[in-house]
């Protein structure tokens, strides 16, 4: 019978029937892993000898390892193909181009991705190739109207008072007027579709939110803005940013400001507009079938929160297992043209653009704040002065660009009086701009898309914050060297200081390099690949991510207070004390009373024999009348 030897330190040799497995198996001259030869279920532990000899029956043995059987491979590690639908009924397109941009990842690994956005922006995501039902449209009508003057509130209100009160007040009954529509239209599309195997909403979308509690619907919730605010419901968070109000910090906060907080939040709860919006919203809950007064964030607890921000930016805090920063989720920018054959590949607007920033060799700054803005024309005014001194102090070959929304447009901004410096546009190709290479600086409103968009392109900015998160913004981009802010609540916007930040900005080398730094922090950070990994998570558990809700958050209230265990102890020590230690105490006790007894009446009787002797007699008389009693 062949034999097969090895030489080995140890080798534990399994034989079974007359069959051959090779597990990594090698002689000592070929690659000296561990041999198993299986037969009869027979293990030999040959730890004491340095070569072992096996008797093998009549069979070929191969010892090529090229030729040996493959391993079978293991599947891929994601799920199979899953229906993912995508809610954003309001009108933040900030939310709406984040999840376009998760929709694409999630269809690049094989998933179907559904929207219900607002009407206006039914056309962008059909255009990005995905299928979308659209909501009503607060962008038109009342709702304009109601935006319009809540967002000049915003924009134009010095009193800090008096901007949160009549904001909440355009903005809270606005929010209770869409939900019902809103509601309706998320349940006709799952009764005409079906339940999808995850819903991603946004935090707004608060029919979505009650939908998939109710329905039992896998929920991920996209939170574009710093945590805190509403996730303070179940996060731990000391210092958290009020990113709903202002971005005051409890750590940098005087005790004025936390005062006026407290003083704000008080006065909301008595505002009748706001009282009528929340009872209407409460209203419209119960007639669909729902807890009338939910709190979102109460039903986010067993969800995954995405939140598209990045560590070096965001303070550091605390975080739930299912909570997970991801960092800013950006598009990459555009490649720029090299020559005419590809500049042709552009729109005939982009075109103008690119020809305008090539021209301009001495640097460009470039100002736009976004869609919901509102600019009084002292602002315009002060911010198109201050960049056209900035161009002037660099050189003939310099610029700037200020792009105006429709909303500033509609409250009557005057922008025809501007210097041959400064062009004035509409919608513009905001990362066409940050990616060129003569654009120097960046006037932001702060918005979560703005920023990460400027630090993927290195781009310093002047974060010039008006509402929402924007104040916390500018204060976190400020503190990580990225930024300076201009807050016109707390310093007077002019031409001068506009331009001296600007002049800071583009010749401190510091902003450079802190600039890389976050780009680098921001890119370890995952960004959309790491937020579908987690969707694809969640999927892969059918949505049930139970197993990531800390064990604080699973246990009963006796459970983590150990209030049942005290109260145990306290019964087991006065049942011991009841049946063991009583019975013994007792007659103790009831001797030591007696005796107690016993000495307060001979005590007694001695103070009588004495106070008696005092007023009569001698105290052999009174003691005989005493013994004769």
């Amino acid at each position: 019978m062949p034999s097969l030897t090895m030489a080995r330190e140890k080798a534990t040799i399994l034989v079974e029937s007359h069959d051959l497995y090779y597990g990594g198996c090698s002689s000592s001259s070929d690659h000296g892993a561990n041999c198993a030869i299986r037969k009869n279920a027979t293990a030999f532990d040959s730890s004491s000898s340095s070569e072992i000899v096996v008797d093998l029956p009549a069979t070929t043995i191969e010892t090529d390892p090229a030729v040996w059987p493959k391993s079978k491979p293991l599947p891929p590690l994601k799920p199979s193909a899953k229906k993912v639908l995508f809610v954003a009924h309001f009108f933040v397109s900030t939310d709406v181009n984040h999840m376009l941009l998760m929709a694409e990842e999630l269809r690049d690994r094989g998933h179907e991705c559904h929207f219900i956005v607002m009407e206006p922006y039914v056309k962008r995501v059909e255009k990005a190739g995905f299928t979308a039902t659209g909501t009503p449209n607060v962008l038109q009508g009342a709702g304009l109207d109601t935006i319009q003057r809540a967002f000049s509130y915003a924009s134009h209100e010095t009193s800090w008072f008096t901007y949160v009160y009549k904001y909440i007040y355009g903005i809270a009954p606005l929010a209770a007027e869409y939900y019902e529509p809103s509601m309706t239209i998320v349940e006709q599309y799952l009764a005409k579709h079906g339940k999808p195997d995850l819903m991603v909403a946004s935090k707004a979308s608060e029919c979505a939110i009650d939908v998939a509690w109710h329905e039992g619907i896998p929920l991920s919730v996209l939170f574009t803005m710093p945590l805190g605010g509403m996730l303070n419901a179940y996060e731990d968070v000391v210092a958290a940013p009020d990113a709903n109000l202002w971005g005051g910090v409890k750590e940098q906060s005087s005790l004025y400001m936390r005062l006026r907080k407290k003083m704000v939040r008080s006065a909301m709860l008595i505002n009748p507009v706001v009282l009528v919006g929340s009872m209407k919203l409460a209203w419209d809950r119960y007639n669909h079938g729902y807890y009338p007064f939910a709190i979102p964030g109460q039903y986010w607890k067993e969800s995954l929160i995405i939140s598209p921000w990045s560590m070096g930016i965001d303070l550091a805090r605390p975080l739930r297992p299912l909570t997970q920063l991801v960092g800013f989720m950006t598009p990459p920018l555009p490649e720029l043209p090299h020559d005419d054959a590809s500049l042709a590949k552009f729109s005939t607007e982009d075109q103008e653009h690119l020809r305008f920033l090539n021209s301009k060799t001495d640097g460009v700054v470039f100002c736009a704040f976004g869609s919901l803005a509102v600019l009084t024309q002292e602002w315009f005014d002060e911010l198109v002065a201050g960049m056209d001194l900035w161009a002037r102090t660099q050189g003939p070959n310099s610029g700037a660009v200020i792009a105006v929304n429709d909303l500033s447009l509609k409250s009557g901004l005057n922008v025809s009086k501007v210097p041959d410096t400064v062009q004035v546009t509409g919608w513009i190709n905001q990362k066409l701009f940050l990616a060129h290479p003569h654009t120097q600086a960046f006037i932001t409103h702060g918005g979560l898309g703005s920023l990460g968009e400027s630090i993927e392109a290195r781009v310093p900015m002047l974060v010039f914050p008006l509402f929402f998160d924007q104040p916390n913004n500018a204060h976190r981009l400020e503190e990580a060297g990225v930024a300076l802010k201009l807050h016109f609540r707390e310093e007077r916007v002019t031409a001068a200081t506009v331009a001296a930040r600007l002049t800071k900005l583009t010749s401190d080398p510091s902003f450079a390099h802190n600039l890389e730094r976050q780009y680098q922090i921001n890119k370890r950070s995952g960004g959309v690949a790491k937020a579908i990994d987690l969707i694809e998570d969640a999927l892969l558990w059918d949505g049930n991510l139970s197993h990531l809700i800390p064990v604080t958050e699973r246990a009963t209230f006796f459970q983590r207070t150990n209030l049942d265990l005290y109260l145990l102890i306290v019964l087991l020590a006065a049942a011991f004390l009841m049946t063991v230690v009583w019975p013994i105490a007792q007659p103790l006790l009831q001797r030591y009373r007696i005796t107690a007894r016993l000495e307060a009446m001979a005590n007694k009787t001695f103070e009588e024999v004495i106070s008696h002797s005092s007023s009569s007699g001698s105290l052999h008389e009174q003691l005989s009348v005493i013994s004769n009693s």
